[in-house]
Protein backbone atom coordinates (compact mmCIF):
# COMPACT_ATOMS: atom_id res chain seq x y z
CA UNK A 1 0.00 0.00 0.00
CA UNK A 2 2.97 2.26 0.37
CA UNK A 3 4.07 2.27 -2.92
CA UNK A 4 0.38 3.12 -4.01
CA UNK A 5 0.29 5.85 -1.96
CA UNK A 6 3.44 7.22 -3.36
CA UNK A 7 2.14 6.83 -6.92
CA UNK A 8 -1.22 8.46 -5.92
CA UNK A 9 0.95 11.42 -4.30
CA UNK A 10 3.61 11.38 -7.15
CA UNK A 11 0.12 11.82 -10.00
CA UNK A 12 -1.22 14.20 -8.14
CA UNK A 13 1.68 16.60 -7.82
CA UNK A 14 3.05 16.26 -11.30
CA UNK A 15 -0.52 16.70 -12.65
CA UNK A 16 -1.15 19.81 -10.32
CA UNK A 17 2.35 21.07 -12.12
CA UNK A 18 0.88 20.70 -15.44
CA UNK A 19 -1.97 22.61 -14.42
CA UNK A 20 -0.19 25.80 -13.03
CA UNK A 21 2.32 25.36 -15.97
CA UNK A 22 -0.69 26.00 -18.27
CA UNK A 23 -2.16 22.98 -19.52
CA UNK A 24 -5.47 22.47 -19.61
CA UNK A 25 -8.34 20.73 -21.69
CA UNK A 26 -7.98 20.72 -25.54
CA UNK A 27 -11.51 20.37 -26.46
CA UNK A 28 -10.33 21.86 -30.45
CA UNK A 29 -9.96 18.13 -31.87
CA UNK A 30 -13.76 17.22 -30.83
CA UNK A 31 -14.92 20.01 -33.08
CA UNK A 32 -12.61 19.22 -36.38
CA UNK A 33 -11.41 15.82 -35.79
CA UNK A 34 -13.28 13.66 -37.73
CA UNK A 35 -13.92 10.87 -35.28
CA UNK A 36 -16.47 13.23 -33.65
CA UNK A 37 -19.65 13.67 -34.78
CA UNK A 38 -21.39 17.66 -34.83
CA UNK A 39 -21.21 18.59 -31.27
CA UNK A 40 -24.86 19.94 -31.36
CA UNK A 41 -26.11 16.65 -32.49
CA UNK A 42 -24.37 14.97 -29.63
CA UNK A 43 -25.62 16.85 -27.60
CA UNK A 44 -29.47 16.88 -28.76
CA UNK A 45 -29.76 13.95 -30.73
CA UNK A 46 -27.26 11.52 -29.20
CA UNK A 47 -29.28 8.23 -29.64
CA UNK A 48 -29.90 9.15 -32.63
CA UNK A 49 -26.43 10.48 -33.34
CA UNK A 50 -24.80 7.22 -32.27
CA UNK A 51 -27.61 5.14 -34.31
CA UNK A 52 -26.38 6.60 -37.45
CA UNK A 53 -22.58 6.87 -36.32
CA UNK A 54 -20.61 4.43 -39.29
CA UNK A 55 -17.47 6.31 -39.67
CA UNK A 56 -16.21 5.21 -36.20
CA UNK A 57 -16.98 2.78 -33.09
CA UNK A 58 -19.36 4.93 -30.80
CA UNK A 59 -17.90 5.26 -27.20
CA UNK A 60 -16.12 8.62 -27.73
CA UNK A 61 -18.75 10.38 -29.30
CA UNK A 62 -21.37 9.05 -26.52
CA UNK A 63 -18.21 10.19 -24.04
CA UNK A 64 -18.19 13.45 -25.65
CA UNK A 65 -22.28 13.66 -25.80
CA UNK A 66 -22.95 13.08 -21.92
CA UNK A 67 -20.37 15.33 -20.97
CA UNK A 68 -22.06 18.11 -22.75
CA UNK A 69 -25.47 16.92 -21.62
CA UNK A 70 -24.06 16.78 -18.03
CA UNK A 71 -21.36 19.77 -18.35
CA UNK A 72 -22.13 22.15 -21.19
CA UNK A 73 -19.70 24.10 -22.42
CA UNK A 74 -17.56 22.79 -19.78
CA UNK A 75 -17.87 18.89 -20.88
CA UNK A 76 -14.01 19.14 -21.60
CA UNK A 77 -13.33 19.07 -17.87
CA UNK A 78 -15.26 16.50 -17.18
CA UNK A 79 -13.93 14.41 -19.50
CA UNK A 80 -10.15 15.45 -18.41
CA UNK A 81 -11.47 14.89 -14.72
CA UNK A 82 -12.38 11.47 -15.97
CA UNK A 83 -9.15 10.88 -18.04
CA UNK A 84 -7.06 11.49 -15.09
CA UNK A 85 -8.91 9.23 -12.90
CA UNK A 86 -8.57 6.29 -15.90
CA UNK A 87 -4.93 7.40 -15.72
CA UNK A 88 -3.84 7.01 -12.54
CA UNK A 89 -5.90 3.74 -12.34
CA UNK A 90 -3.91 2.60 -14.99
CA UNK A 91 -0.85 3.17 -13.88
CA UNK A 92 -1.59 1.16 -10.80
CA UNK A 93 -2.79 -1.54 -12.48
CA UNK A 94 0.62 -2.32 -13.62
CA UNK A 95 2.47 -1.66 -10.27
CA UNK A 96 -0.15 -4.65 -9.33
CA UNK A 97 -0.05 -6.84 -12.12
CA UNK A 98 3.77 -6.65 -12.25
CA UNK A 99 3.69 -7.83 -8.64
CA UNK A 100 1.20 -10.53 -9.01
CA UNK A 101 3.76 -11.61 -11.33
CA UNK A 102 6.51 -11.50 -8.51
CA UNK A 103 8.14 -8.47 -10.33
CA UNK A 104 10.33 -7.05 -7.49
CA UNK A 105 8.03 -4.60 -6.04
CA UNK A 106 11.00 -1.77 -6.32
CA UNK A 107 11.23 -2.00 -9.61
CA UNK A 108 7.76 -2.58 -9.99
CA UNK A 109 7.37 0.96 -8.39
CA UNK A 110 10.25 2.63 -10.56
CA UNK A 111 8.71 1.43 -14.19
CA UNK A 112 5.22 2.68 -12.84
CA UNK A 113 6.87 6.38 -12.22
CA UNK A 114 8.42 6.40 -15.57
CA UNK A 115 5.22 5.47 -17.00
CA UNK A 116 3.70 7.76 -15.00
CA UNK A 117 5.95 10.88 -15.17
CA UNK A 118 6.18 10.28 -19.47
CA UNK A 119 5.42 13.61 -21.03
CA UNK A 120 2.66 11.86 -23.51
CA UNK A 121 0.89 10.43 -21.07
CA UNK A 122 0.19 13.55 -19.16
CA UNK A 123 -0.65 15.08 -22.33
CA UNK A 124 -2.87 12.53 -23.01
CA UNK A 125 -4.91 13.11 -20.53
CA UNK A 126 -5.98 16.61 -20.80
CA UNK A 127 -6.82 15.47 -24.76
CA UNK A 128 -9.88 14.20 -25.22
CA UNK A 129 -9.48 12.10 -27.17
CA UNK A 130 -9.65 8.17 -27.36
CA UNK A 131 -5.56 7.76 -26.42
CA UNK A 132 -5.99 7.48 -22.68
CA UNK A 133 -9.15 5.30 -22.35
CA UNK A 134 -6.95 2.80 -25.12
CA UNK A 135 -4.23 2.56 -22.40
CA UNK A 136 -6.75 2.25 -19.71
CA UNK A 137 -8.50 -0.13 -21.29
CA UNK A 138 -5.35 -2.23 -22.20
CA UNK A 139 -3.80 -2.31 -18.66
CA UNK A 140 -6.76 -3.41 -17.15
CA UNK A 141 -7.07 -6.33 -19.02
CA UNK A 142 -3.35 -7.33 -18.38
CA UNK A 143 -4.19 -7.61 -14.85
CA UNK A 144 -7.81 -9.33 -15.55
CA UNK A 145 -5.69 -12.09 -17.51
CA UNK A 146 -3.30 -12.28 -14.69
CA UNK A 147 -6.00 -12.57 -11.95
CA UNK A 148 -7.65 -15.50 -14.38
CA UNK A 149 -4.41 -17.34 -15.04
CA UNK A 150 -3.71 -17.28 -11.01
CA UNK A 151 -7.23 -17.72 -8.58
CA UNK A 152 -9.07 -19.51 -12.37
CA UNK A 153 -11.93 -17.17 -11.54
CA UNK A 154 -15.08 -16.53 -13.99
CA UNK A 155 -15.54 -12.56 -12.67
CA UNK A 156 -11.91 -12.06 -14.22
CA UNK A 157 -12.34 -14.27 -17.47
CA UNK A 158 -15.96 -12.26 -17.96
CA UNK A 159 -13.48 -8.89 -17.09
CA UNK A 160 -11.41 -9.34 -19.86
CA UNK A 161 -13.94 -10.39 -22.54
CA UNK A 162 -15.90 -7.13 -21.69
CA UNK A 163 -12.58 -4.94 -21.46
CA UNK A 164 -11.60 -6.51 -25.01
CA UNK A 165 -15.02 -5.73 -26.21
CA UNK A 166 -15.32 -2.15 -24.39
CA UNK A 167 -11.99 -1.36 -26.73
CA UNK A 168 -13.96 -2.73 -30.13
CA UNK A 169 -16.39 -0.08 -29.25
CA UNK A 170 -13.39 2.41 -28.55
CA UNK A 171 -10.53 2.23 -31.33
CA UNK A 172 -11.46 1.05 -34.73
CA UNK A 173 -8.19 -0.89 -35.17
CA UNK A 174 -9.20 -3.44 -32.42
CA UNK A 175 -11.32 -5.83 -34.12
CA UNK A 176 -12.98 -8.85 -33.26
CA UNK A 177 -10.39 -11.26 -34.99
CA UNK A 178 -8.17 -9.68 -31.98
CA UNK A 179 -10.35 -10.26 -29.22
CA UNK A 180 -10.59 -13.93 -30.73
CA UNK A 181 -6.86 -13.87 -31.07
CA UNK A 182 -6.44 -12.92 -27.16
CA UNK A 183 -8.69 -15.54 -25.96
CA UNK A 184 -7.42 -18.25 -28.18
CA UNK A 185 -3.69 -17.75 -26.34
CA UNK A 186 -5.82 -17.80 -23.11
CA UNK A 187 -7.40 -21.24 -23.93
CA UNK A 188 -4.53 -22.58 -25.53
CA UNK A 189 -2.11 -22.11 -22.57
CA UNK A 190 -5.09 -23.18 -20.01
CA UNK A 191 -5.95 -26.96 -20.74
CA UNK A 192 -7.85 -27.23 -17.86
CA UNK A 193 -10.27 -24.19 -18.51
CA UNK A 194 -11.01 -24.13 -21.85
CA UNK A 195 -14.33 -25.14 -21.87
CA UNK A 196 -15.21 -21.85 -19.95
CA UNK A 197 -12.79 -19.91 -22.02
CA UNK A 198 -14.46 -21.51 -25.26
CA UNK A 199 -18.26 -19.88 -23.71
CA UNK A 200 -16.49 -16.79 -22.99
CA UNK A 201 -15.08 -16.15 -26.16
CA UNK A 202 -18.39 -17.38 -28.07
CA UNK A 203 -19.78 -14.13 -25.65
CA UNK A 204 -16.86 -11.81 -27.02
CA UNK A 205 -17.11 -12.90 -30.71
CA UNK A 206 -20.78 -12.08 -30.51
CA UNK A 207 -20.45 -9.24 -28.64
CA UNK A 208 -17.81 -7.72 -30.77
CA UNK A 209 -19.58 -8.03 -33.90
CA UNK A 210 -22.69 -6.27 -33.00
CA UNK A 211 -21.33 -2.94 -34.29
CA UNK A 212 -20.51 -4.32 -37.35
CA UNK A 213 -23.71 -6.07 -37.78
CA UNK A 214 -25.56 -2.59 -37.07
CA UNK A 215 -23.31 -0.95 -39.81
CA UNK A 216 -24.22 -3.94 -42.71
CA UNK A 217 -28.05 -3.84 -41.42
CA UNK A 218 -28.31 0.07 -41.85
CA UNK A 219 -25.40 0.74 -44.55
CA UNK A 220 -24.19 -2.78 -45.88
CA UNK A 221 -20.77 -2.47 -44.77
CA UNK A 222 -20.19 -4.90 -42.33
CA UNK A 223 -16.86 -3.15 -40.32
CA UNK A 224 -16.67 -1.00 -37.27
CA UNK A 225 -15.18 2.21 -39.41
CA UNK A 226 -15.90 3.40 -42.92
CA UNK A 227 -13.32 5.89 -43.16
CA UNK A 228 -10.37 2.91 -43.43
CA UNK A 229 -9.82 3.87 -47.23
CA UNK A 230 -9.37 7.57 -46.55
CA UNK A 231 -6.49 6.51 -44.27
CA UNK A 232 -4.86 3.71 -46.22
CA UNK A 233 -5.09 6.34 -49.11
CA UNK A 234 -1.94 8.44 -47.66
CA UNK A 235 0.52 5.96 -48.68
CA UNK A 236 0.12 7.20 -52.27
CA UNK A 237 1.04 10.55 -53.12
CA UNK A 238 -2.12 11.52 -54.97
CA UNK A 239 -0.21 14.43 -56.42
CA UNK A 240 2.22 12.36 -58.17
CA UNK A 241 2.95 11.28 -61.88
CA UNK A 242 1.67 7.61 -61.14
CA UNK A 243 -1.47 8.68 -59.88
CA UNK A 244 -1.98 11.14 -62.23
CA UNK A 245 -1.47 8.66 -65.21
CA UNK A 246 -4.04 6.38 -63.75
CA UNK A 247 -6.10 9.00 -63.51
CA UNK A 248 -5.83 10.01 -67.18
CA UNK A 249 -6.63 6.74 -68.17
CA UNK A 250 -9.83 6.88 -66.19
CA UNK A 251 -8.87 3.94 -64.38
CA UNK A 252 -9.49 5.95 -61.10
CA UNK A 253 -13.12 7.16 -59.50
CA UNK A 254 -11.59 10.19 -57.29
CA UNK A 255 -9.92 12.92 -58.59
CA UNK A 256 -8.49 14.16 -54.69
CA UNK A 257 -6.84 12.31 -52.40
CA UNK A 258 -6.71 12.84 -48.36
CA UNK A 259 -3.86 15.54 -48.15
CA UNK A 260 -6.49 18.04 -50.90
CA UNK A 261 -7.50 21.31 -49.30
CA UNK A 262 -10.83 20.98 -46.50
CA UNK A 263 -12.48 23.19 -48.97
CA UNK A 264 -11.78 21.59 -52.47
CA UNK A 265 -12.72 18.07 -50.53
CA UNK A 266 -16.06 19.90 -49.17
CA UNK A 267 -16.91 21.42 -53.02
CA UNK A 268 -16.45 17.88 -54.48
CA UNK A 269 -19.02 16.01 -51.54
CA UNK A 270 -21.36 18.36 -52.35
CA UNK A 271 -21.10 18.42 -56.67
CA UNK A 272 -20.56 14.70 -56.95
CA UNK A 273 -21.29 12.40 -53.76
CA UNK A 274 -24.15 14.42 -52.06
CA UNK A 275 -27.33 11.79 -53.16
CA UNK A 276 -31.45 12.55 -51.48
CA UNK A 277 -31.33 13.50 -48.63
CA UNK A 278 -32.15 10.78 -45.94
CA UNK A 279 -33.93 13.05 -43.25
CA UNK A 280 -31.14 12.89 -40.88
CA UNK A 281 -28.32 15.59 -39.99
CA UNK A 282 -25.97 13.35 -39.14
CA UNK A 283 -25.80 11.64 -42.87
CA UNK A 284 -27.07 14.58 -44.92
CA UNK A 285 -25.21 17.19 -43.60
CA UNK A 286 -21.29 17.90 -45.46
CA UNK A 287 -20.32 20.22 -43.02
CA UNK A 288 -20.45 20.15 -39.63
CA UNK A 289 -22.35 23.31 -38.39
CA UNK A 290 -20.03 23.49 -35.16
CA UNK A 291 -16.35 24.80 -36.51
CA UNK A 292 -17.66 24.14 -40.58
CA UNK A 293 -15.61 21.13 -40.60
CA UNK A 294 -16.05 18.63 -42.84
CA UNK A 295 -18.41 15.20 -41.50
CA UNK A 296 -17.16 12.51 -42.70
CA UNK A 297 -20.12 10.53 -41.15
CA UNK A 298 -22.22 12.03 -43.85
CA UNK A 299 -23.51 9.59 -47.04
CA UNK A 300 -21.73 11.69 -49.07
CA UNK A 301 -18.38 10.98 -47.38
CA UNK A 302 -19.40 7.38 -47.29
CA UNK A 303 -20.03 7.16 -51.57
CA UNK A 304 -16.68 9.04 -51.44
CA UNK A 305 -14.72 6.62 -49.08
CA UNK A 306 -16.42 3.71 -50.83
CA UNK A 307 -14.83 5.25 -54.39
CA UNK A 308 -11.22 5.37 -52.12
CA UNK A 309 -11.65 2.00 -51.62
CA UNK A 310 -12.21 0.73 -55.17
CA UNK A 311 -9.29 3.44 -56.19
CA UNK A 312 -7.02 1.48 -53.56
CA UNK A 313 -7.81 -1.90 -55.41
CA UNK A 314 -6.23 -0.29 -58.47
CA UNK A 315 -3.13 1.26 -56.78
CA UNK A 316 -2.13 -2.12 -55.62
CA UNK A 317 -2.45 -3.59 -58.89
CA UNK A 318 -0.42 -0.64 -60.91
CA UNK A 319 1.55 0.95 -58.09
CA UNK A 320 2.57 -1.14 -55.46
CA UNK A 321 5.71 -0.06 -55.06
CA UNK A 322 4.64 3.16 -53.71
CA UNK A 323 2.72 1.61 -51.17
CA UNK A 324 5.53 -0.56 -49.80
CA UNK A 325 8.08 2.25 -49.50
CA UNK A 326 5.54 4.14 -47.74
CA UNK A 327 4.58 1.00 -45.24
CA UNK A 328 8.27 1.00 -44.13
CA UNK A 329 8.21 5.27 -43.97
CA UNK A 330 5.52 4.70 -41.63
CA UNK A 331 6.84 1.96 -39.34
CA UNK A 332 9.59 4.94 -39.24
CA UNK A 333 7.11 7.31 -37.82
CA UNK A 334 5.85 4.58 -35.59
CA UNK A 335 9.02 5.24 -33.66
CA UNK A 336 9.00 8.58 -33.18
CA UNK A 337 8.97 10.70 -29.71
CA UNK A 338 5.03 10.32 -28.81
CA UNK A 339 4.68 13.39 -28.24
CA UNK A 340 6.06 14.78 -31.48
CA UNK A 341 1.80 13.69 -32.39
CA UNK A 342 1.85 17.38 -30.59
CA UNK A 343 5.15 18.73 -31.55
CA UNK A 344 4.65 18.43 -35.69
CA UNK A 345 1.77 21.09 -36.11
CA UNK A 346 4.02 24.03 -35.49
CA UNK A 347 4.04 25.38 -38.85
CA UNK A 348 0.70 23.72 -40.14
CA UNK A 349 -2.58 25.48 -40.86
CA UNK A 350 -3.87 27.46 -38.05
CA UNK A 351 -6.60 24.91 -37.29
CA UNK A 352 -3.78 22.63 -36.02
CA UNK A 353 -1.74 25.40 -34.51
CA UNK A 354 -3.56 24.84 -31.11
CA UNK A 355 -1.75 21.35 -30.73
CA UNK A 356 1.79 22.65 -30.86
CA UNK A 357 0.34 25.10 -28.86
CA UNK A 358 -0.90 22.89 -26.51
CA UNK A 359 2.41 21.38 -26.31
CA UNK A 360 4.51 23.92 -25.10
CA UNK A 361 4.00 23.92 -21.34
CA UNK A 362 5.95 20.47 -21.30
CA UNK A 363 8.24 21.16 -24.04
CA UNK A 364 11.09 21.74 -21.69
CA UNK A 365 10.79 18.72 -19.60
CA UNK A 366 9.84 17.13 -23.24
CA UNK A 367 13.47 17.89 -24.50
CA UNK A 368 14.71 16.48 -21.28
CA UNK A 369 12.88 13.32 -21.19
CA UNK A 370 13.79 12.57 -25.11
CA UNK A 371 17.31 13.48 -24.49
CA UNK A 372 17.57 10.60 -21.37
CA UNK A 373 15.07 7.97 -22.80
CA UNK A 374 14.72 8.72 -26.92
CA UNK A 375 17.85 9.51 -28.70
CA UNK A 376 21.19 10.90 -27.18
CA UNK A 377 22.64 11.63 -30.74
CA UNK A 378 20.48 14.11 -31.99
CA UNK A 379 18.93 17.86 -30.53
CA UNK A 380 14.83 16.83 -29.41
CA UNK A 381 14.16 20.25 -30.27
CA UNK A 382 15.28 19.39 -33.86
CA UNK A 383 12.40 16.69 -34.58
CA UNK A 384 9.35 18.71 -35.50
CA UNK A 385 7.56 18.22 -38.80
CA UNK A 386 5.77 20.91 -40.79
CA UNK A 387 3.65 17.83 -42.01
CA UNK A 388 2.98 14.32 -41.00
CA UNK A 389 2.38 13.12 -44.35
CA UNK A 390 4.52 15.27 -45.98
CA UNK A 391 7.21 13.51 -44.00
CA UNK A 392 6.11 10.63 -44.85
CA UNK A 393 6.58 11.08 -48.71
CA UNK A 394 10.27 9.40 -50.06
CA UNK A 395 12.93 12.23 -49.86
CA UNK A 396 15.95 12.16 -51.65
CA UNK A 397 17.55 14.50 -49.25
CA UNK A 398 17.19 12.16 -46.39
CA UNK A 399 20.06 9.96 -45.10
CA UNK A 400 20.62 7.83 -41.81
CA UNK A 401 21.74 10.20 -39.53
CA UNK A 402 18.69 12.59 -40.22
CA UNK A 403 16.13 9.48 -39.98
CA UNK A 404 18.22 8.17 -36.65
CA UNK A 405 17.93 11.77 -34.85
CA UNK A 406 14.34 11.76 -35.43
CA UNK A 407 13.52 7.89 -34.22
CA UNK A 408 13.20 7.17 -30.51
CA UNK A 409 15.80 4.86 -29.72
CA UNK A 410 14.36 3.79 -26.63
CA UNK A 411 11.48 3.08 -27.78
CA UNK A 412 13.43 0.68 -30.73
CA UNK A 413 15.44 -0.79 -27.84
CA UNK A 414 12.15 -1.60 -25.75
CA UNK A 415 10.24 -3.21 -28.78
CA UNK A 416 13.39 -5.13 -30.01
CA UNK A 417 13.75 -6.66 -26.59
CA UNK A 418 9.50 -7.94 -26.89
CA UNK A 419 10.57 -9.21 -30.45
CA UNK A 420 12.83 -11.48 -28.21
CA UNK A 421 10.70 -12.60 -25.96
CA UNK A 422 8.32 -13.58 -28.37
CA UNK A 423 11.10 -16.18 -29.84
CA UNK A 424 11.54 -17.02 -26.15
CA UNK A 425 8.00 -18.93 -25.94
CA UNK A 426 9.91 -21.45 -27.78
CA UNK A 427 11.99 -22.36 -24.86
CA UNK A 428 10.12 -24.75 -22.49
CA UNK A 429 13.67 -23.91 -20.41
CA UNK A 430 12.94 -20.15 -20.12
CA UNK A 431 9.27 -19.92 -18.76
CA UNK A 432 8.59 -23.62 -17.79
CA UNK A 433 8.29 -22.57 -14.15
CA UNK A 434 6.16 -19.23 -14.53
CA UNK A 435 3.33 -20.04 -16.30
CA UNK A 436 1.36 -16.97 -15.40
CA UNK A 437 3.64 -14.70 -16.73
CA UNK A 438 4.63 -16.47 -19.91
CA UNK A 439 0.95 -16.41 -20.86
CA UNK A 440 0.57 -12.79 -19.59
CA UNK A 441 3.75 -11.63 -21.92
CA UNK A 442 2.02 -13.53 -24.94
CA UNK A 443 -1.13 -11.63 -24.62
CA UNK A 444 0.55 -8.36 -24.29
CA UNK A 445 3.08 -9.42 -26.96
CA UNK A 446 0.23 -10.37 -29.45
CA UNK A 447 -1.24 -6.79 -28.70
CA UNK A 448 1.63 -5.22 -29.53
CA UNK A 449 2.33 -6.60 -32.82
CA UNK A 450 -1.15 -6.77 -33.96
CA UNK A 451 -1.09 -2.98 -33.44
CA UNK A 452 1.97 -2.13 -34.89
CA UNK A 453 0.97 -4.46 -37.97
CA UNK A 454 -2.47 -2.62 -38.00
CA UNK A 455 -1.99 0.66 -38.21
CA UNK A 456 1.31 0.72 -40.04
CA UNK A 457 -0.67 -1.03 -43.17
CA UNK A 458 -3.90 1.24 -43.15
CA UNK A 459 -2.45 4.95 -41.52
CA UNK A 460 0.48 6.47 -42.41
CA UNK A 461 1.43 10.17 -40.35
CA UNK A 462 0.74 10.05 -36.60
CA UNK A 463 1.32 6.48 -35.95
CA UNK A 464 4.06 7.42 -32.97
CA UNK A 465 0.85 8.38 -31.07
CA UNK A 466 -0.62 4.40 -31.55
CA UNK A 467 2.85 3.51 -30.38
CA UNK A 468 2.06 5.12 -26.98
CA UNK A 469 -1.10 3.14 -26.68
CA UNK A 470 0.60 -0.12 -26.36
CA UNK A 471 3.68 1.33 -24.22
CA UNK A 472 2.73 0.23 -20.80
CA UNK A 473 2.08 -3.01 -22.24
CA UNK A 474 6.29 -3.03 -24.04
CA UNK A 475 7.50 -1.75 -20.63
CA UNK A 476 5.52 -4.67 -18.94
CA UNK A 477 6.84 -7.22 -21.29
CA UNK A 478 10.22 -6.43 -20.97
CA UNK A 479 10.43 -6.25 -17.46
CA UNK A 480 8.89 -9.27 -16.91
CA UNK A 481 10.97 -11.41 -19.14
CA UNK A 482 14.17 -9.61 -17.27
CA UNK A 483 12.74 -10.90 -14.50
CA UNK A 484 12.51 -14.19 -15.45
CA UNK A 485 15.81 -14.64 -16.81
CA UNK A 486 17.14 -13.45 -13.25
CA UNK A 487 15.20 -15.96 -11.64
CA UNK A 488 15.97 -18.57 -13.88
CA UNK A 489 19.75 -17.30 -13.59
CA UNK A 490 19.75 -17.33 -9.61
CA UNK A 491 17.41 -21.20 -9.43
CA UNK A 492 20.78 -22.92 -9.80
CA UNK A 493 22.46 -21.13 -7.07
CA UNK A 494 19.59 -21.62 -4.80
CA UNK A 495 19.29 -25.56 -5.74
CA UNK A 496 23.15 -26.21 -5.40
CA UNK A 497 22.62 -24.27 -1.80
CA UNK A 498 20.05 -27.13 -0.67
CA UNK A 499 22.35 -29.89 -0.30
CA UNK A 500 24.65 -27.40 2.40
CA UNK A 501 21.31 -25.85 4.30
CA UNK A 502 20.15 -29.84 4.82
CA UNK A 503 23.66 -30.83 5.90
CA UNK A 504 23.97 -28.01 8.41
CA UNK A 505 20.56 -28.93 9.73
CA UNK A 506 21.86 -32.09 10.26
CA UNK A 507 24.71 -31.21 12.33
CA UNK A 508 22.88 -28.86 14.38
CA UNK A 509 20.23 -32.17 15.22
CA UNK A 510 23.46 -33.74 15.75
CA UNK A 511 24.88 -31.34 18.38
CA UNK A 512 21.27 -30.54 20.26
Amino acid sequence: MRNIAALVAAFAATRALAFSLGLRPLTSETVWFMQFLDLDLLHHRLAQSLLHLHCQPPLLNALVGLAEKIAGPSYGELIVALYLILGLSAIISVYLSLTLLRVNSTVSLIVSLFLLLNPSEILSEFDPFYTIPVISVLCFMVLATICYLQRRSLGALYCLVGLAVLLTLTRSSYQWIWVIAVLAIVWWQSPQSRTQIRTAGFVALFLSLLWPMKNEIIFHHFISTTWGPLSMAKHWDWNGPAVQNLERRGLLNTSLGPQAPAEDIKVQLQSKWQGPPSGFPELDDVIKKTGGSINWNSLAGLRLNDATQRDISVLLRYDPKEYVISVLHSVAIYFYPSTQYYAMFEDANNQLIELAQYYQPLKPIDTVVRRVCCNVFGLPSSVPLQNAVQASRPNQHRTFTSVAKKLCIGALLLNGIVLICIFSFASRAIWHDAHDRKVAAMVMSLTIAYSLIVVNLVEIGENQRYRFETQALVVMVVVILLQQLWDRRRAPEARTSEPETAELSLVSLAGD
